[in-house]
């Protein structure tokens, strides 16, 4: 973005576009989320229905959803979680 503000010639609207996709698919970002997502699941939601409950995080794009899947298996698999798992 500061190269965009510096130079007038560079299109701004193509530049906030490039930004905001390297913070969204920026790999610290999707972590942090997806602990937040699978904590809160495991503590809040994963009781219900009788144990069979289900969530959804719906991406942008397939890359997105591929970047996503592969953080969840990386996280439970960390932990050592062996009662959730995720699905494309």
């Amino acid at each position: 973005m500061k190269a965009v503000e510096d130079d007038p010639s560079l299109p701004k609207k193509k530049a906030a576009r490039a930004l905001s996709k390297f913070l969204v698919m920026h790999p610290t970002n999707i972590a942090q989320k997806i602990e937040v997502i699978v904590e809160h699941f495991r503590n809040h939601v994963r009781s219900h229905l009788g144990g069979r409950a289900k969530a959804m995080v719906v991406t942008s794009t397939r890359l997105q959803a591929v970047k996503y899947m592969q953080a969840f298996q990386r996280y439970i698999e960390e932990r050592g979680y062996a009662d959730i798992r995720p699905l494309v």
